[in-house]
């Protein structure tokens, strides 16, 4: 990671820190009924399988030679083994995501990079009963995220091996009746705004999209504060790794929250407005 980086994520958190509320500053009924689901821990069994089955891909040197799409890579020599060993969805943070998905009850969930497969997984397993759409620019790794939900028997993730324009063009239906878009791909600021711009063509009475790594780079926070400032009306949660973007008719205005869990800071609220 170059130093530069380094230093904007630290600044970014920092700034983050000082301003981030906890729940006991959340006013909004329906927010803060998805935040306090997030705060809840939750045992999951199926968690033992799933890191059994990374474990072995640590030792895999195939390498992911082919189409690499998009910026954020922070390898020069990409294998299976090191794809896994800084795969951007840690458990924390694809428990994160599974269990947003149950707190907004979303039915059809579209997550715009694959990897290989943490994520996609982690949902299934935690809302079994959603209909879960993934899609992957490189097909050596997606068949790998394949074989991973065989084997954890996630029979309701269909995968789409291709780029994510060609998805957003080809599959208009599928993304305008998710009701939950998780976008981990292209780390980039114009890719960023062109996806968003995109996914916020498709009408839906409600809809979530979560960005993710929205402080990874000045490009990816500059991206992320013009989608909140473009927002017309939902709410805009920055939680630092991802910012999730909630449009609902019930939400007549713009709002901004930055959020913290209370586990990370005792007193409920930020220093500035």
């Amino acid at each position: 990671m170059r130093f530069g980086q380094i230093m904007h994520e630290l600044s970014e958190f920092l700034k983050f820190y000082i301003n981030a509320v906890n729940l006991h500053s959340i006013h909004s009924p329906s927010v803060f009924r998805i935040l306090s689901s997030l705060e809840r821990d939750q045992e999951m069994p199926e968690l033992a399988d799933l890191n059994l089955w990374w474990d072995s891909l640590k030792g895999d040197s195939t390498a992911t030679s082919g189409d690499q799409y998009g910026a954020g890579t922070r390898i020069s020599r990409p294998t299976i083994s090191s794809a896994a060993r800084i795969s951007s969805s840690s458990d924390k943070k694809a428990l994160f995501i599974a269990r947003l998905a149950k707190a907004l009850d979303s039915h059809s969930i579209l997550e715009l990079g694959t990897n290989l497969g943490k994520t996609s997984a982690m949902i299934s397993l935690l809302n079994p009963s959603s209909k879960i759409h993934t899609v992957e620019g490189n097909e050596l790794i997606a068949r790998k995220a394949g074989s991973l939900f065989k084997y954890l028997k996630c029979f309701n993730i269909r995968q789409y091996i291709m780029r994510f324009e060609d998805f957003l063009d080809n599959y208009k239906p599928t993304v305008s009746g998710s009701d939950l878009i998780f976008l981990d791909g292209d780390h980039s600021y114009q890719k960023t705004k062109d996806y968003i711009r995109i996914l916020l063509e498709h009408p839906a009475h409600k809809k979530a999209i979560l960005i993710d790594d929205i402080h990874w780079s000045s490009g990816m926070t500059k991206a992320w504060k013009e989608i909140c400032a473009e927002l017309e009306h939902g709410i805009s949660i920055d939680f630092f790794k991802c910012g999730l973007i909630l449009i609902d008719p019930a939400f007549a205005e713009r709002q901004h929250i930055q959020y913290i869990s209370k586990k990370y800071k005792f007193w409920s609220w930020g220093l500035f407005p």
